[in-house]
């Protein structure tokens, strides 16, 4: 049986995470190990699960002064894991995004060691600067590297480096028959508060909207991962509802673990990132039933057909997106064609058995 390691370094329970945890507990030819921060959300999930865990004090890149000791928590946590990849055995270190590069120490420091990467961003994403270094260092280090969609695949191909693509999927298994129940029409704005996510065009879009359509309502969840510089993108946010005169339709709301009630809830499922990898928020919605309105960003358009099942705006259209959300809330009929097609398009072009089978043979490859 093959022994892998999964290498993740978010503090949040992401849809990345939950996708690999949930694709790889349905391969039974491979034992699983995992490591992730040791103030992650994602330890009392994998306690559920009945993992084997090592916690690490990853540090992430970013512009703060903490990214000043990334290095040197990049050398310490390089020699727990190879102590922890000698003591169990492990075959193959699968690093669940590219910027971690624990993966390529490892594989420097005992080749014999398979190591794959799995690519969740485009190269507009927040680490623009380093995105051509970390591709050169992981088309050199990399034993297989895997996209999470179309649009990331292609923009590594142009790159120079070759991947598999394998789709994120979701645990299908609904416990809620919900409905909206707000005398309106509810839109849904379901992100992590970052910048780029969007959230401000959401806003101004909305408030354009609602002169033609008064009975909009809009919640805006999600969580900020205990940084400031998201807590503050937050609070301008709702200073901006303030300004805009709109506190009494525009809900805002924190980190949401029942994402499939808050999404049945609603009737329309927004998302104006700049830029996006894929989405399992917007694959959570189509599967749920709920049309989107999403921007021509990167991976959610792969989701979804336009015109058929949602509405594809341009990036940063907020005028567009206006009209976007004005025709859809207006229009039931329209609202619940894209709702079938929808569900009927994710159910054939995504799952978990499908992800599972490609990822095992991506390891049985190895």
């Amino acid at each position: 049986m093959l022994r892998i390691l999964i290498v993740d370094n978010s503090l949040a329970l992401t849809g990345a995470f939950k996708s690999i945890a949930e694709v790889t507990s349905k391969i039974d030819s491979a034992k699983f190990y995992f490591a992730i921060p040791s103030k992650s959300a994602m330890i009392l999930d994998l306690r559920k699960r009945e993992m084997d865990v090592i916690s690490l004090n990853f540090i992430e890149i970013s512009r703060s002064v903490s990214a000043i000791l990334y290095f040197p928590f990049l050398i310490w946590n390089s020699i727990r894991l190879l102590r922890y990849i000698k003591k169990n055995c492990i075959e193959i270190v699968h690093v669940n995004d590219m910027y971690n590069m624990c993966g390529v120490a490892v594989k420097l420091i005992r080749p014999k060691t398979k190591v794959v990467y799995h690519v969740r961003l485009m190269p507009d994403s927040y680490i623009r600067s380093l995105y051509h270094f970390f591709v050169y260092l992981i088309r050199k280090y990399s034993d297989r590297v895997i996209s999470v969609s179309e649009a990331v695949k292609s923009k590594l191909e142009k790159l120079g480096l070759a991947s598999i693509l394998i789709y994120d999927s979701i645990k299908i298994s609904e416990k809620h028959d919900v409905k909206n129940f707000t005398q309106g029409v509810k839109l849904l704005y379901l992100a992590n508060f970052t910048k780029g996510k969007g959230h401000e065009y959401a806003i101004r879009a909305f408030s354009i909207a609602k002169r033609q359509v008064p009975n909009l309502h809009l919640v805006i969840a999600g969580g900020d991962l205990g940084l400031g510089r998201n807590k503050l993108y937050k609070r301008d946010l709702q200073r901006e509802v303030v300004r805009l005169g709109l506190t009494n339709c525009i809900v805002f709301r924190g980190f949401i673990d029942d994402t499939e009630r808050i999404i049945k809830e609603a009737d329309i499922f927004l998302n104006f990132s700049e830029s996006e990898s894929f989405s399992i928020t917007c694959l959570e919605a189509v599967t749920y039933g709920v049309p989107l309105i999403v921007t021509d960003c990167g991976g959610p358009s792969e989701i979804f057909e336009n015109e058929v099942s949602g509405l594809l705006v341009p990036n940063k259209g907020v005028e567009e997106m206006a009209a976007a959300i004005v025709r859809l809330s207006q229009n039931k009929n329209l609202r619940e064609d894209f709702s079938r097609e929808g569900k009927r398009y994710v159910a054939a072009k995504f799952g978990q058995l499908k992800s599972a089978e490609a990822l095992s043979s991506v390891y049985i490859s190895l």
